[in-house]
């Protein structure tokens, strides 16, 4: 990064990513853009930005909240960002999710370090509360929508909660535990596929990596430099993402290393139809298909059970996935 920072609002995803403001003077202003491969400054935020939350994309963004106005909002245009509305919650190290006209704002820590449950819904002019999470908290990994996000861990009351809870765009509802609790964590991706990037144990900071699938945590790949603090929520996907600036350990200072997140996608599904000229990996799981769990078809007899008749050419699956 141009300028180092941490514990400040992020938004778009690994290419097209926006870093706004910062914890810490002279950054708490500064608006920067990566564009995949380097950065660039754009036009500073009106107030500081020191703790804040944020949503959207690299060119319509929102902050939110933060420890020097706790109920602020400023929106980003790519070029010049202008006041909005006061939030009804006062709060920093907010989890969010969701766009600049669709956003979800959510936890934090309040005036004396007080923690929220509150979650407020954005539609691009007013707030409007909804229904609170099940455990107080801030600095808790987030992402996802505004009808369907993520709260991860975090620093509760009086100390760090392995909770993790999941938004349906009604209600959070409490699911599997984080494998290791951790606060100033940041999360990557949405609520299906998350990413938890490092974090604080109190003591020490850990460079712990976490992958939500949806149902479970496991451990993966960590950060290879080891830092903190760097924002609860920078957007992207759970397959790609970013992890920029932070609060290093050892050195106990505010840095701007960036690391970029690869890994490889995946989807599930059921098909009334699949053709592909060529299928790679596992097939174990297909069915009703030319491959018999294991190998494709190679004779006759594998599919016996499936065939009645004569025929002269082609043969049908009596399965409504394929006809030749």
């Amino acid at each position: 990064m141009n300028s180092a920072t941490h514990g400040r609002a992020m938004a778009g995803t690994q290419n097209a990513f926006l870093s706004i403001g910062g914890y810490s003077a002279p950054t708490q202003t500064t608006t920067e853009k990566f564009n995949g491969s380097s950065w660039s400054v754009s036009a500073p935020l009106n107030s500081s930005a020191k703790a804040s939350a944020g949503v959207g994309t690299q060119n319509a963004a929102g902050m939110f909240g933060g420890y020097d106005d706790y109920v602020q909002s400023e929106i980003y245009f790519g070029a010049a960002w202008r006041n909005g509305p006061y939030m009804g919650t006062s709060a920093a190290y907010r989890g969010s999710a969701g766009t600049q006209n669709a956003g979800l704002i959510y936890g934090g820590n309040g005036p004396g370090n007080a923690k929220r449950s509150t979650t407020e819904l954005y539609n691009g002019n007013v707030f409007t509360e909804t229904a609170d999470l099940n455990t107080a908290r801030g600095l808790a990994s987030a992402g996802g929508t505004q009808n369907d996000a993520i709260y991860a861990s975090g620093l509760g009351s009086p100390s760090g909660v392995a909770d993790t809870e999941i938004w349906n765009g009604t209600t959070w509802s409490e699911v599997n535990n984080v494998n290791t609790t951790r606060w100033a964590s940041t999360g990557i991706g949405t609520a299906n596929h998350h990413i938890m990037v490092t974090g604080h144990l109190g003591g020490a900071q850990c460079n712990n990596t976490e992958e939500w699938n949806g149902t479970s945590w496991s451990e993966t790949s960590d950060l290879i430099s080891l830092r903190s603090y760097a924002g609860n929520a920078a957007g992207g996907l759970g397959h790609q993402g970013i992890y920029a600036g932070g609060y290093s350990s050892p050195g106990n200072a505010v840095v701007g290393t960036t690391e970029l997140w690869d890994a490889g996608s995946s989807a599930t599904g059921s098909f009334g139809r699949l053709k592909a000229d060529f299928i790679i990996g596992d097939v174990t799981n297909i069915t009703q298909s030319i491959i018999d769990g294991t190998s494709f078809l190679t004779g006759s007899s594998i599919i016996a059970s499936r065939i009645s008749g004569a025929f002269t050419s082609g043969y049908e699956i009596r399965s409504n996935i394929i006809s030749y």
